[in-house]
Order: C-alpha cells, then sequence, then structure tokens
C-alpha cells in the first residue's frame, strides 16, 4: 500500500491555487501528511533602449 507522508503544494496566489491549497490541506489532515507549501518568483525582464534585455540582480 502506497503510503503519503509530504504533499507538495505549489501555489501563484491565484484563487485556482488557493483552491489546491485547501485541497492539499485536507488530503493531508486525513492521510497524516505534512504539507510543504512552494512559491517560486521570477523577477521581470527589462527591455532596454538599445534592444536587449536585462535581468534585474
Amino acid at each position: 500500500m502506497l503510503v503519503i507522508n509530504r504533499i507538495l503544494c505549489p501555489v501563484d496566489f491565484s484563487k485556482p491555487s488557493a483552491r489546491a491549497l485547501e485541497y492539499a490541506l485536507a488530503l493531508a489532515e486525513r492521510l497524516g501528511a505534512q504539507v510543504d507549501v512552494v512559491h517560486a518568483y521570477e523577477p521581470p525582464a527589462y527591455a532596454v533602449a538599445d534592444g536587449t534585455v536585462e535581468l534585474p540582480p
């Protein structure tokens, strides 16, 4: 039988991801598992006057 101890739930602060987090928490409670929440952020690139693209430091 498969035993689930940890659930990874990615979030982007949208309504669907909030619903997914609610589901993950409810499932974890039923399974006795822990939930790890991750939010990855990629800084936006900026266009420069010479046509190149710069990423912030």
